[in-house]
């Protein structure tokens, strides 16, 4: 069976030349559905299962868009941004809103790529049909600039490696209660509910 993270690379890249087959493979993957799916958090699994599942979170997500960028030749870096769900300018149900008190600080991941010899953020977060609901969605990405950020960060930490990045977030998490744990486990249960019915209206 071939490599289904090859395949898609060779689909999403084919007769493109380099412009193109960067925007090409940032669209694709910015529409997978944002949901949060804790499984696909692996950083040797979750670019594959992201693909099998047909959603995830930003951790897959920019998983697989720093390898498939290294596979265009280009430098990557990774980035954790912490941030706080209930400091997120979004407009959530009240329901939600209450869930998003209390919790403990998150670690958003994007990518860092070195351009025409200068380095941008590239966040493919966010699908597009959430940009109806507000979502910060990066829509018309031109290949070469920056691109917005998907949560409102209270700090940024590089990393070079995505190895490097999977153990800050391991050791990050390793002082969270098991309150913790569940208070988020509520919350993004509600939250991946909530994105469902943003997509249907």
């Amino acid at each position: 069976m071939p490599d289904l993270v090859q395949q898609m690379f060779d689909e999403w890249t084919l007769d493109k030349g380099p412009l193109e087959q960067r925007i090409s493979v940032f669209n694709h993957i910015r529409d997978i559905p944002y949901r949060v799916v804790p499984e696909l958090g692996d950083l040797h699994e979750g670019p594959r299962r992201l693909i099998e599942f047909g959603c995830g979170s930003c951790t897959p997500k920019h998983f697989l868009l720093g390898h498939m960028f290294s596979r265009l030749d280009l430098l990557v870096k990774y980035v954790s941004f912490p941030y706080s769900w209930n400091q997120f300018q979004l407009a959530y149900p009240d329901d939600l809103r209450k869930l998003s008190e209390n919790l403990p600080i998150e670690y958003h991941l994007a990518c860092k790529v070195q351009i025409d010899n200068s380095w941008k953020f590239i966040d493919a977060t966010w699908d597009t049909p959430l940009k109806r609901a507000g979502f910060p969605v990066n829509e018309f990405w031109d290949g070469v600039d920056n691109t917005l950020i998907a949560i409102d960060p209270i700090d940024q930490i590089e990393h070079s490696t995505a190895q490097e990045r999977a153990e800050y977030v391991k050791n990050q998490k390793a002082d969270w209660t098991e309150e913790d744990r569940l208070r988020s486990a509520e919350f993004y249960e509600r939250f991946n509910e909530w994105l469902t019915e943003l997509r249907v209206q």
